[in-house]
């Protein structure tokens, strides 16, 4: 978790590439943030430097300040010390107006939370300013905070579709399922069948050896978990 890797840094005097140094004088232990609601009461205080890369953020307009814990960790978080008072207006939505403007979002509408994009909002490092102003629901606004784009898993690695229901014949030579054709009693088969195609790339996987093939659910998925149809070698 991002707080516990904030918390990991080094000891008074000694650098670290991507943390903070402890202030070397007591008398500097207090927060430089103007807003800090208690900024000499903390269990530990940070000197940002040039160094200081914690969260991946821009540190660069705290260079040479001093922040309690409670500030070092929202700005390594959010990318502002001012994040806070950000989320509790996004959570005063009105419930009129609680609806994800993201189009093609599934659940517009259901969302423990919503979140209004703000003006010069850049959580998680990221670009907001087409979404400025919008309304999302929280599986988007962490989508886009974790990605910067709305694009989903499986629009940059696309399943592969349904084979037609008279291609249900598994291709691998290794199926334990082996259901091909009608079951008994002339009922068709439960069991999906995918058919892979050249733009298949479901799990990240390389699935050209298998291009034209037909899996049975159970095959494709191991496939698209572990990269082979071989179950003996997991």
């Amino acid at each position: 978790p991002l707080k516990s890797a904030l918390e990991k840094v080094p000891a008074a005097g000694k650098e670290r590439g991507r943390g903070a140094r402890m202030p070397e004088a007591s008398a500097a232990r207090r927060c430089s943030y103007q807003h800090c609601v208690s900024p000499d009461q903390s269990r530990r205080f940070y000197l940002i430097d040039s160094h200081t890369k914690a969260g991946k953020q821009d540190w660069s307009s705290l260079c040479g300040k001093t922040l309690c814990h409670s500030c070092y960790t929202r700005f390594g978080s959010l990318g502002t010390l001012d994040g806070g008072k950000k989320v509790r207006r996004s959570a005063a939505i009105p419930e009129a107006e609680k609806q994800c403007a993201q189009p093609g979002c599934t659940r517009p509408d259901r969302s423990n939370k919503f979140y209004r994009i703000e003006k010069g909002k850049n959580t998680g490092g990221k670009d907001w300013s087409a979404l400025e102003g919008k309304i999302l629901c929280k599986a988007c606004y962490e989508r886009f905070k974790r990605r910067g784009t709305m694009e989903r898993d499986r629009q940059r690695c696309p399943n592969a579709p349904l084979a037609p229901a008279n291609n249900n014949k598994c291709s691998n030579a290794t199926c334990q399922t082996k259901v091909g054709g009608p079951a008994e009693g002339g009922k068709p088969p439960q069991i999906k069948h995918f058919i892979i195609e050249s733009t298949t790339k479901a799990g990240g996987q390389d699935w050209s050896s298998l291009e034209g093939k037909v899996l049975c659910n159970e095959c494709y998925l191991r496939f698209k978990t572990r990269g082979s149809l071989d179950p003996s070698k997991y």
